[in-house]
């Protein structure tokens, strides 16, 4: 997950259509993160690890769900302190 962070004061000063312009740029970055960097990025840390002798596994769509679905109940404890908007903006970054 990544954040777009600013000072308030520094941020509600700029023109609105800076604003708009800087999280355009925001969102293509982290679309070119997510589809480009980040992949190379684990198949590099693969490549890195199989060269020390680690045996590197990747778990089928079935296993993920499984884990997903044994794993759901850890959700609710946080439910009472963070927002659901929080939680679905971190549900979206697994997709």
């Amino acid at each position: 997950m990544q954040i777009l962070s600013a000072n308030k004061k520094w941020w509600e000063e700029l023109d609105p259509q800076v604003r708009s312009i800087i999280r355009e740029a925001a969102a293509e970055a982290l679309k070119y993160q997510r589809e480009v960097l980040a992949p190379q990025s684990e198949e590099e840390a693969v490549k890195r690890f199989m060269a020390d002798g680690l045996e590197v596994s990747k778990p089928s769509e079935a296993e993920l769900e499984e884990l997903k679905r044994k794993t759901r109940p850890v959700w609710n404890l946080f439910s009472d302190t963070l927002s659901q908007e929080l939680i679905d903006l971190v549900v979206a970054t697994q997709q």
